[in-house]
């Protein structure tokens, strides 16, 4: 771990190298002189500067210069698992209740995905209950929110991308998409509809 001099050399000489490599965008070089402005006279000790370093800086990817730790915003597209299952949260879960995901089988393979389906929660097509066990990480159920049922039914388009950065959707972008659009190919958006016991 390197000491606090050695942190504030090593994020000047970073700043400068940006700086050089950034000669063409002459606004991206005025932020880069401020930040090296902000560093040198308030060294790495300053929370603050660090934040603003990496919010500059997240989108491609930046080691914390507290930390040393990678922190990046990654651009997630709206998957087919995740639209599968929404539309089963839709079809299968009362106005108020919630259902676990271990009773959801995905409709392609009948076991359920990797995990993806979660990835809902960050368009606000679903919820993750709170957890009342401590003795597990999360409680499993899951209700679907009024955005992911007119979503699952084709009453609402929801963005393509959602941008996560710490787990946290940050952004959207991309054309708005449906749920019939969505489901992946090989699936009948109209059929998967009519179907009930095969969600």
């Amino acid at each position: 771990m390197l000491n606090n001099e050695e942190r504030i050399a090593y994020q000047q000489t970073m700043i400068l190298k940006a700086m050089r490599e950034a000669a063409d965008h002459k606004a991206e070089v005025e932020r880069l002189r401020g930040y090296l402005a902000r560093v040198k006279a308030e060294g790495l000790n300053s929370l603050a500067v660090a934040r603003d370093y990496i919010e500059a800086n997240r989108t491609d990817g930046i080691n914390c210069p507290c930390c040393d730790q990678f922190a990046k915003e990654y651009k997630r597209k709206l998957g087919a698992e995740v639209v599968r299952f929404v539309i089963w949260l839709d079809r299968y879960c009362a106005e108020g209740k919630s259902l676990h995901v271990n009773d959801w089988s995905d409709v392609s393979s009948n076991r359920r995905g990797g995990g993806d389906y979660a990835k809902s929660a960050h368009w606000g097509l679903a919820r993750l209950m709170p957890n009342a066990d401590t003795g597990k990480r999360t409680s499993g159920l899951w209700q679907p929110t009024q955005l992911g049922r007119d979503f699952a039914r084709g009453l609402r388009a929801i963005p393509k991308y959602v941008h996560l950065y710490n787990n946290q959707a940050t952004r959207f972008s991309g054309p708005l998409v449906y749920a019939s659009q969505s489901v992946g190919e090989g699936f009948d958006y109209a059929e998967l509809m009519r179907r009930g016991d095969e969600c």
